[in-house]
């Protein structure tokens, strides 16, 4: 089944990129982690770009299980050309190519999953980047790309909001939240020091609040679960008092800002990920998402005087990567994306 809406979407997206991605021609790119959200949809997106402009990428990927069980290609009604290997990324083997752009993108990223799953969390973020850099001494690497996280950045003061690449950040070390964000940081220490040795490029990305189809429907992260619950229950919970505020960003937009970041050649570099063009608190989200399934803004329940948990205020600055990406775009509002979203949950219930 192909979501016309989504693949509209992509489309343009990859429109907008087609005047930069020339400099990706005839460049190889291997993916870990490629069933997951961000992984599938970049899959998704290169082999597009490399379709429409004739660049000949190579592409490849490894993920624990097999390409036909990722939903969102049969949503899109695509299927990426890429090599998929079906082995975790303790065990998968870089390919030998030339002109490779290694992308490590395994690992939990749902508070789900790493609060459950804290130790493979670690290992991914940290042994995992640590054995892909052993392997890339056996092969030419022209650019190693970490995925990272804006949960390295701890809470930044509101002097610090929207928040630079350059922001040192902090997290605390006592909370059982922390093992995701603290490996990410640790895998960014460990990359830009084996970049260093193997003169390898390096460069990391810190996606913020990236949404859309893709996701997993028991994900848990919002505005998924505010949909989730909407069309399951008839009703959206929060667990706060609702005024913590987010600025989010459409995948396609988030994609896009990624596929700019490839084929760098300087050492090292960070880049945040998102689109702060739309901030609001939480309780307006679910609002919104109420509103995509068809539901009044009194299905949204609230305590008013509930603490609200985690972080209270985050928004990125995007300007690194939005110099890069060049060419001027509308990022997608809310009130697109989170229909496509409802339509990916629905998509998702009926499988």
């Amino acid at each position: 089944m192909t979501n016309p809406a989504h693949k509209a979407l992509l489309d343009a997206a990859v429109t907008d990129s087609s005047a930069s991605g020339g400099r990706l021609r005839d460049t190889a790119v291997y993916v870990t982690g490629a069933s997951g959200f961000l992984a599938a949809s970049l899959l998704v997106y290169l082999s597009e770009l490399s379709r429409r402009g004739q660049l000949n990428l190579r592409l490849y990927a490894t993920a624990r299980r097999p390409m036909e069980q990722v939903p969102l290609f049969n949503f899109l009604g695509i299927r990426p050309e890429v090599e998929w290997e079906i082995a975790p990324v303790e065990a998968a083997c870089l390919p030998d190519a030339k002109n490779l752009i290694v992308l490590h993108a395994a690992s939990h990223g749902s508070p789900r999953d790493y609060l459950c799953h804290a130790i493979e969390t670690f290992e991914a973020n940290t042994r995992s980047l640590v054995r892909l850099f052993k392997l890339c001494d056996a092969i030419r690497v022209k650019q190693f790309v970490f995925f990272s996280s804006a949960e390295i950045y701890g809470q930044p003061p509101e002097t610090a909001i929207p928040t630079p690449e350059n922001f040192v950040g902090g997290i605390d070390t006592l909370s059982l939240r922390s093992i995701y964000g603290e490996s990410k940081r640790m895998g960014e220490v460990l990359g830009v020091s084996l970049g260093h040795e193997q003169r390898i490029p390096f460069t990391v990305l810190r996606p913020w609040n990236i949404y859309g189809p893709g996701q997993r429907l028991e994900d848990g992260r919002v505005p998924m679960e505010f949909i989730r619950q909407a069309l399951a229950e008839g009703a959206i919970r929060l667990a706060s008092n609702g005024t913590p505020r987010r600025a989010f960003c459409f995948v396609w937009d988030g994609i896009r800002q990624i596929v700019a970041t490839l084929g760098r050649d300087a050492p090292v570099g960070a880049f945040n990920i998102g689109d702060r063009s739309e901030e609001l608190s939480i309780l307006e989200l679910a609002r919104q998402c109420a509103a995509a399934c068809d539901l009044p803004a009194s299905a949204v329940r609230y305590d008013p005087n509930a603490k609200a948990p985690g972080l209270n205020h985050c928004s990125p600055d995007t300007r690194a990567v939005a110099y890069l990406a060049g060419e001027a775009w509308t990022p997608t509002p809310l009130s697109t994306g989170l229909p496509v979203l409802r339509d990916w949950a629905s998509f998702l219930n009926r499988k």
